[in-house]
């Protein structure tokens, strides 16, 4: 059952272009696969971000973690994961490039681009599009031949396309934005004591500068008789927001001296 439920067929993605997969940006984008069409053979990650005011899809670790790096980038304006190339060109260039087309029980697959992303510039939003790929898989060479269809594709559109291999995103950088952006998985908007939270919390980090940031936090929690872990959560949403600044290259933020945490003005 479960296996003819994530089967390829013509009717299945006959449904998926009815459904409008691939179109608008934003949040009107829906992406080719989300993380209920696909089998659970790895960890899948759903994250609403503000700037889309969207719930993403990341199917795995890595493209999580890629999908986090450029969301954290203040020059990224739209991200749109899963994106699908069109078929009849795909398969026009798989025929050009004499490589085998990806094709699943005798189904040419719509081929997809891990993320796209639109991001300022000073003459106006570009796009770039990235493959996230294990380094490992790097080394196969189906798989590179897949990656020059996508290459291809791109090419011909006039958008930069690149490779993201999986070892450049395994680090202090990627796991500390996971432990920030995982504020948002469950809140997507402000509490209404947010506000009140935010002042105590900066009061806190200047007035206890030289103690671990979770036992500031713990302070405020006490002060203001919170849940424990609430005003931690304050300090992560902060975080996603550049309202409270901290070196991403160091490991357990939370155990940082206040100190090290600058608090900028809105």
């Amino acid at each position: 059952m479960a296996r003819r439920r994530y089967a390829w067929t013509e009717k299945r993605i006959a449904k998926f272009l009815r459904e409008g997969r691939g179109l608008g940006i934003g949040a009107s984008y829906t992406p080719w696969l989300t993380v209920s069409d696909i089998p659970s053979l790895g960890k899948c990650h759903r994250l609403f971000w503000p700037v889309t005011g969207r719930e993403h899809h990341l199917l795995s670790d890595l493209e999580y973690y890629a999908f986090l790096r450029k969301c954290f980038d203040d020059r990224t304006l739209d991200i749109r994961e899963q994106f699908p190339l069109p078929r009849h060109e795909t398969l026009e260039i798989a025929t050009k490039l004499g490589v085998k087309h990806p094709k699943i029980n005798g189904v040419y697959i719509v081929m997809t681009t891990d993320l796209l992303v639109t991001r300022s510039t000073s003459s106006g939003p570009i796009e770039r599009a990235y493959a996230v790929k294990p380094d490992d898989e790097l080394l196969d060479r189906r798989t590179m031949e897949k990656l020059d269809i996508e290459r291809t594709y791109w090419e011909k559109k006039g958008v930069t396309w690149a490779i993201i291999p999986g070892s450049s995103l395994r680090g202090n950088v990627s796991f500390n934005l996971e432990w920030i952006f995982d504020c948002l998985r469950d809140q997507m908007t402000e509490p209404p004591d947010e506000p009140t939270v935010r002042e105590h919390l900066v009061d806190a980090i200047e007035g206890l500068g030289d103690f671990p940031l979770r036992t500031v936090c713990s302070v405020v929690d006490g002060r203001l008789a919170l849940a424990a872990g609430r005003t931690l959560s304050t300090a992560r949403r902060m975080l996603s927001e550049k309202a409270l600044l901290v070196d991403l290259s160091v490991s357990n933020l939370s155990n940082l001296p206040a100190s090290r945490f600058s608090v900028v003005e809105r």
